[in-house]
Protein backbone atom coordinates (compact mmCIF):
# COMPACT_ATOMS: atom_id res chain seq x y z
CA UNK A 1 0.00 0.00 0.00
CA UNK A 2 1.21 3.81 -0.77
CA UNK A 3 1.73 6.16 1.95
CA UNK A 4 3.57 9.04 3.06
CA UNK A 5 5.70 9.38 5.95
CA UNK A 6 6.60 12.95 6.35
CA UNK A 7 8.06 13.04 9.32
CA UNK A 8 10.35 10.02 9.03
CA UNK A 9 14.06 9.64 8.44
CA UNK A 10 14.22 11.02 4.70
CA UNK A 11 13.27 14.41 5.93
CA UNK A 12 10.93 16.10 2.82
CA UNK A 13 9.28 14.18 0.44
CA UNK A 14 9.99 14.87 -3.65
CA UNK A 15 6.88 14.96 -5.18
CA UNK A 16 8.85 15.16 -8.74
CA UNK A 17 10.50 11.85 -7.89
CA UNK A 18 6.91 10.15 -9.28
CA UNK A 19 5.81 8.10 -5.79
CA UNK A 20 2.41 10.47 -5.79
CA UNK A 21 1.94 9.20 -9.57
CA UNK A 22 2.29 5.48 -9.05
CA UNK A 23 0.55 5.65 -5.40
CA UNK A 24 -2.42 6.68 -7.44
CA UNK A 25 -2.40 4.77 -10.32
CA UNK A 26 -1.93 1.52 -7.45
CA UNK A 27 -5.17 2.72 -5.78
CA UNK A 28 -6.79 3.34 -9.29
CA UNK A 29 -6.16 -0.49 -10.20
CA UNK A 30 -8.41 -1.94 -7.80
CA UNK A 31 -11.26 0.55 -9.56
CA UNK A 32 -13.79 0.26 -12.07
CA UNK A 33 -16.40 2.82 -13.62
CA UNK A 34 -19.82 1.12 -14.82
CA UNK A 35 -22.62 2.68 -16.44
CA UNK A 36 -26.24 0.93 -16.56
CA UNK A 37 -27.52 1.33 -20.10
CA UNK A 38 -30.89 2.57 -19.53
CA UNK A 39 -33.18 5.29 -20.64
CA UNK A 40 -34.07 5.24 -17.26
CA UNK A 41 -32.69 6.12 -13.80
CA UNK A 42 -32.45 2.44 -12.03
CA UNK A 43 -32.75 2.38 -8.38
CA UNK A 44 -29.68 2.70 -7.15
CA UNK A 45 -29.59 1.03 -3.90
CA UNK A 46 -31.48 -2.20 -5.10
CA UNK A 47 -28.63 -2.03 -7.65
CA UNK A 48 -25.90 -1.85 -4.92
CA UNK A 49 -27.41 -4.70 -2.71
CA UNK A 50 -28.23 -6.56 -5.96
CA UNK A 51 -24.48 -6.48 -7.14
CA UNK A 52 -22.68 -6.30 -3.83
CA UNK A 53 -24.47 -9.91 -3.13
CA UNK A 54 -24.43 -11.35 -6.49
CA UNK A 55 -20.56 -10.55 -7.15
CA UNK A 56 -19.48 -12.63 -4.21
CA UNK A 57 -15.35 -11.09 -4.11
CA UNK A 58 -13.58 -12.64 -1.17
CA UNK A 59 -12.87 -9.33 0.27
CA UNK A 60 -15.61 -6.97 -0.75
CA UNK A 61 -16.54 -4.26 -3.25
CA UNK A 62 -17.55 -0.54 -2.49
CA UNK A 63 -19.86 0.78 -4.58
CA UNK A 64 -21.02 4.56 -4.96
CA UNK A 65 -23.01 6.45 -7.23
CA UNK A 66 -21.27 8.47 -9.58
CA UNK A 67 -23.70 10.37 -11.49
CA UNK A 68 -26.99 8.94 -13.14
CA UNK A 69 -26.75 5.73 -14.15
CA UNK A 70 -23.05 5.79 -13.27
CA UNK A 71 -21.28 3.68 -10.51
CA UNK A 72 -17.85 3.39 -9.37
CA UNK A 73 -16.75 0.04 -8.00
CA UNK A 74 -13.62 0.33 -5.15
CA UNK A 75 -12.22 -3.70 -4.81
CA UNK A 76 -9.86 -4.37 -1.96
CA UNK A 77 -7.79 -6.44 -4.21
CA UNK A 78 -6.73 -6.85 -8.23
CA UNK A 79 -7.99 -10.65 -7.96
CA UNK A 80 -11.74 -9.81 -7.08
CA UNK A 81 -12.14 -6.82 -9.95
CA UNK A 82 -10.34 -9.76 -12.99
CA UNK A 83 -12.89 -11.83 -11.66
CA UNK A 84 -15.59 -9.45 -12.08
CA UNK A 85 -14.37 -8.99 -15.62
CA UNK A 86 -14.21 -12.61 -16.47
CA UNK A 87 -17.57 -13.29 -15.48
CA UNK A 88 -19.46 -10.87 -17.13
CA UNK A 89 -21.43 -9.41 -18.85
CA UNK A 90 -23.85 -7.88 -16.35
CA UNK A 91 -27.24 -7.03 -16.41
CA UNK A 92 -29.56 -5.23 -14.05
CA UNK A 93 -33.64 -4.85 -14.59
CA UNK A 94 -32.82 -5.54 -18.23
CA UNK A 95 -29.82 -2.85 -18.64
CA UNK A 96 -26.54 -4.18 -19.95
CA UNK A 97 -23.91 -2.64 -17.40
CA UNK A 98 -20.90 -1.41 -19.36
CA UNK A 99 -17.56 -1.12 -17.42
CA UNK A 100 -14.39 0.76 -18.00
CA UNK A 101 -11.16 0.61 -15.80
CA UNK A 102 -9.82 4.29 -15.00
CA UNK A 103 -6.56 5.30 -16.17
CA UNK A 104 -6.78 9.34 -14.24
CA UNK A 105 -8.59 10.49 -11.35
CA UNK A 106 -11.75 12.44 -12.36
CA UNK A 107 -11.74 10.29 -15.23
CA UNK A 108 -15.67 9.43 -15.49
CA UNK A 109 -16.89 12.40 -17.79
CA UNK A 110 -14.27 11.28 -20.66
CA UNK A 111 -15.46 7.77 -20.89
CA UNK A 112 -17.86 6.47 -23.47
CA UNK A 113 -18.94 3.20 -21.76
CA UNK A 114 -19.33 1.84 -25.65
CA UNK A 115 -18.22 -1.50 -25.02
CA UNK A 116 -18.86 -4.91 -22.96
CA UNK A 117 -17.42 -7.99 -23.21
CA UNK A 118 -20.04 -10.93 -24.11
Amino acid sequence: MCGLDLEGQGGSVDASSGLLEVCGEERLGFRLVGKLLANKLVNRDAFINFSSALWGTMEGVEIEVAIGNTFSFKFKNANDRRQLLLEGPWSFDKALLALEEPIRKGDIQQMKFNKAIL
